[in-house]
């Protein structure tokens, strides 16, 4: 039916938890989609849709090839038991089709396969996506994957100049550590066009000193508009980490979005309270 939607310029389709949809259903669609001739904006999700294999997969990802001028892509398969490097590689191979790509949006989260040669594939990719002013990289749970990997991603956001907003995840990491925050706040420092930042770190073993990178990062980005911070269950960080934190946002008076979840974080007291709030 799609198919025949001529004008069509943005279709999203999500099918989280369908759990008897398969390959079949996938061809379907993309037949369709292969029909929107107008597309700019496309969005894929079948998170923990166990039965579609990594055939499927990769049969989405390569509809990448049918749309030269697609503006953006969503793609996520969040808890998919069947995404893994070989699936990441193919997607990585797809996207310098998208030679007129601004925003990418990609979501691996609790797929238990993926490590850091998988999440290699991709940074190396982005890196060279000079058009991306959009982009979103969210790993949660994916627990092979360690500081190599993250640093990977964290060096492809490096050349992106035109960057006006970026979501980064990975919570829930547990061979991450903080010595790959110090790789984030490099990649983030400096980008003059970005404007809205999400870090997710939820359960990551993240220091007060290392939240020194963050916001040494936060405090050269000249246009910030929206900070939204999770660090909720990072049991290491205490008082300084706000404090460190007010460092970083203190200079951003015309600052409008700020948020941060501080949920499970025994070692923070009234103090640290005091340092963030306190001067404000």
């Amino acid at each position: 039916m799609i198919s025949k939607l001529a004008h069509l310029t943005r279709f999203q389709l999500n099918l989280a938890d369908s759990s008897l949809i398969t390959d079949s259903s996938v061809a379907i669609l993309a037949d369709n989609i292969k029909e929107l001739k107008n597309i700019h904006q496309l969005g894929i999700g079948f998170n923990n849709c166990d039965k579609i294999t990594e055939a499927g997969i990769v049969l989405i990802a390569s509809l990448a090839a049918e749309f030269e001028k697609m503006t953006e892509w969503s793609f996520s398969f969040e808890g998919s038991k069947v995404v893994k490097n070989s699936t990441l590689k193919t997607i990585a191979d797809k996207l310098p089709n998208l030679k007129e790509l601004k925003g990418l949006y990609l979501n691996f989260s609790h797929c238990q396969e993926i490590t850091n040669e998988g999440i290699g594939f991709i940074g190396e990719r982005i890196s060279k996506l000079t058009t991306i002013s959009k982009l979103m990289i969210h790993t949660e749970g994916c627990e092979k994957i360690t500081d190599s990997g993250v640093s990977s991603i964290c060096k492809s956001i490096f050349p992106l100049r035109g960057l006006s907003k970026i979501s980064i995840d990975f919570s829930s990491c547990p061979k991450v550590s903080g010595t790959c925050i110090f790789a984030l706040g490099q990649s983030l420092s400096n980008k003059k066009k970005l404007q809205d930042v999400v870090i997710k770190l939820r359960k990551t073993p993240i220091s007060s000193d290392n939240m020194s990178w963050i916001s040494n990062a936060i405090s050269t980005l000249p246009n910030l508009n929206s900070l939204i911070l999770d660090l909720s269950d990072c049991v290491s960080i205490g008082d300084p980490t706000l404090r460190e934190l007010k460092k970083g946002i203190e200079k951003h008076e015309n600052l409008k979005i700020f948020e941060i979840v501080l949920d499970q974080c025994p070692k923070l007291t009234d103090l640290g309270f005091t340092y963030l709030f306190g001067g404000l």
